[in-house]
């Protein structure tokens, strides 16, 4: 969602304002979120078991276990992928689309090493670790990417600004 509201929006607030003000909405945007996945992730964490319970009733009490486990070692995902898509929006922004398109490819990647390299020792989870080693990877070089860009304080923790309001409104409806 936010991918396909930030885009226009930075770009017009850019075109408009200048590209230190685009910066400080970005900034703004990245600390709210930082708060809010971590958040997220960390209660979808805690409330693993009973949601597991909620969406497989039938699940045997073994088969319930492993999806708590697999769930709770797949959380961060919650996290990664959603910062990693401010860069992405950023980048794209920038008219940088090769870096994203390279970084995403290390998603699948992840998940194909996990495999390749550690299901013999880690069996199902091999799945996850590599989703989420992937994604970390993904996240990592988008954020390399924009910080190499040196614009403006990278993260902040402000509300206030107008245009970060209409992004949050345009976004919550999707």
């Amino acid at each position: 969602v936010i991918f396909f509201v930030l885009i226009p929006i930075f770009t017009e607030l850019w075109t408009k304002e200048g590209e230190r003000q685009a910066w400080n909405v970005v900034s703004s945007l990245i600390g709210i979120s930082v708060v809010f996945l971590a958040a997220t992730a960390l209660i979808y964490f805690i409330i693993a078991p009973a949601l597991i319970k909620i969406l497989a009733p039938g699940f045997s009490s073994e088969t319930a276990q492993l999806s708590v486990r697999l769930s709770r070692t797949i959380s961060p995902l919650i996290f990664i992928f959603s910062l990693a898509i401010i860069f992405q929006s950023v980048l794209n922004a920038y008219r940088n689309f090769s870096i994203p398109a390279i970084a995403s490819l290390t998603f699948p990647l992840g998940i194909i090493i996990g495999v390749l390299f550690f299901s013999r020792k880690l069996g199902i989870y091999s799945l996850a670790l590599g989703a989420v080693g992937g994604s970390g990877l993904q996240f990592l070089i988008q954020w390399i990417a924009v910080m190499k860009m040196r614009i403006g304080r990278f993260i902040r923790f402000s509300v206030d600004h107008l245009v970060l309001k209409k992004i949050i409104k345009l976004a919550l409806p999707i």
